[in-house]
């Protein structure tokens, strides 16, 4: 027998219809919410990325610049053409297409939170020297001048910089930049016043008439080392600078060369030395630059028995300016004590004369422990002279006498003092913050700012 079933087709209830469709959006609702969720973080993480990276672009395009150099970039942002063809660079710190809105120099205050009072332009009809630009020119920045600030203190902004150069919807951003060289001046919280330090002014140097000898004694420390097997450090070698200056004809014309050879000499064992050769020639004769540093081979003054040697041999009889300029290494821990006890023996030969024709210019017999600031160090944050002399002076065989040394050498001519080392501080704000606070009050609030970096340019 066969029996015929009936199909129930009749489907779900509208009851069970509903309980499905609450199950399904409690399940869904959470998820849809967590997605939500994440695409923020996501976009908030990767706006956040991008603004460090900003601020670490800017960062990085200040490494390579004096002050003199940024406030420059700042003050000639599209770079100048000079005459005989010659180009400034401009504005460089990053990319110049970036910076869609102002670029200039500023004075203000900012607190350690990151906000910011009394932001204005700088500008030449303020009152105070520091509030006026850094950069002035009157020819079209064919020439210029860098005025110092005295407070040690430079600000520069530069307003709607491109961070995200993807998609369709850029985003942008204001830079406020505060280089503060304060505290590597005299009487500031660094060990040593590099800013307080003179230094040789070789900003009127001349590739005619100038000659300047940089002497690399630590690679030539290695490579005898590396030939003797030894492990000397520089105190236990002396140096010996040879220089003849002469008179040469090229093709019927008179020429002027420097023939200088140097050597790093074991003090224990006088065969075992290194020696480089250097030579330059140049159509006129000015000035000689020797920069070196010392071997401070005694620590003691009684130690010293070896003192470092510079021989200058002019038999020419040339008129000239020899710097002999001795340069500070920051990586002694106890220059302070060996300063006391350098010695060196400057050598002058210019046969048949009475009269020198070279004049010495050097920092010899100054002491470079006295920029330093820690008080058990005994420094005073200003170069000083010393009471006894690091140097003795022969000329043509003979030992100079007191009055004689002062008739030929005088102290570092052509010297200035400057900011060479400066903290930064980067600091970056929602768009339009700058340009508001110029426009305004000068203030914008802490909350305005995404991100800030500090570091030190040395």
């Amino acid at each position: 027998m066969i029996v015929k079933r009936r199909l129930d087709d009749k489907g779900m209830t509208l009851v069970e219809l509903l309980v499905a469709i609450v199950i399904l959006a409690i399940i869904v609702v959470p998820l849809l919410h967590a997605f939500v969720s994440s695409a923020r973080v996501n976009m908030s993480s990767r706006k956040n990325l991008r603004v460090t990276t900003t601020a670490q672009d800017v960062m990085e395009g200040l490494r390579a610049d004096t002050l003199e150099e940024l406030a420059l970039q700042i003050h000639n942002p599209s770079g100048t053409t000079l005459s005989g063809n010659a180009v400034r660079d401009g504005f460089r710190i990053i990319d110049r297409a970036l910076v869609t809105g102002s670029i200039s120099e500023n004075r203000c205050t900012v607190a350690a939170d990151g906000s910011v009072s009394g932001l204005k332009v700088a500008s030449a009809s303020e009152t105070s020297d520091d509030d006026k630009p850094c950069i002035t020119t009157t020819d079209g920045m064919e020439t210029y001048e860098f005025h110092p600030k005295s407070d040690g203190k430079y600000y520069f902004t530069m307003t709607d910089v491109t961070v995200d150069t993807t998609g369709t919807s850029n985003y942008n951003v204001d830079v406020l930049v505060m280089a503060d060289a304060t505290k590597y001046r005299s009487g500031g919280s660094a060990s040593v016043s590099y800013n307080s330090t003179p230094i040789v002014d070789i900003s009127d140097m001349k590739d005619v008439s100038d000659f300047v000898i940089e002497l690399k004694e630590k690679d030539l420390l290695t490579q005898l080392n590396g030939a003797f097997s030894t492990s000397y450090t520089m105190q236990d070698v002396y140096l010996k600078v040879d220089i003849e200056l002469k008179k040469v004809n090229v093709s019927e014309n008179d020429r002027y060369k420097i023939e200088a050879t140097y050597s790093i000499i074991s003090k224990a064992n006088s065969s075992q030395k290194k020696e480089e050769s250097i030579v330059i020639t140049r159509d006129q004769i000015r000035n000689i630059y020797l920069f070196y540093h010392p071997t401070y081979n005694g620590k003691t003054i009684a130690a010293n028995t070896q003192p470092d040697e510079i021989n200058f041999v002019n038999n020419d009889l040339l008129d000239n300016n020899f710097y002999i300029v001795k340069q500070y290494d920051s990586s002694l821990s106890f220059i302070d004590t060996w300063e006391d006890a350098y010695r060196c023996k400057v050598d002058i030969t210019e046969s048949g004369s009475t009269t020198p024709h070279t004049r010495l210019r050097t920092n010899l017999d100054y002491n470079l422990r006295s920029v330093m600031n820690n008080a058990t160090l005994g420094g005073t944050g200003e170069i000083t002279e010393m009471a006894t002399r690091q140097a003795t002076y022969i000329y043509n065989t003979t030992a100079l006498t007191e009055a004689e040394i002062n008739d030929i050498k005088g102290q570092m001519g052509g010297s200035r003092v400057e900011d060479r080392f400066y903290d930064v501080k980067v600091y970056v704000y929602d768009k339009g913050s700058i340009s508001a606070a110029l426009s305004g009050s000068g203030d914008i609030p802490a909350s305005k700012m995404l991100i800030s970096l500090e570091g030190s340019m040395r």
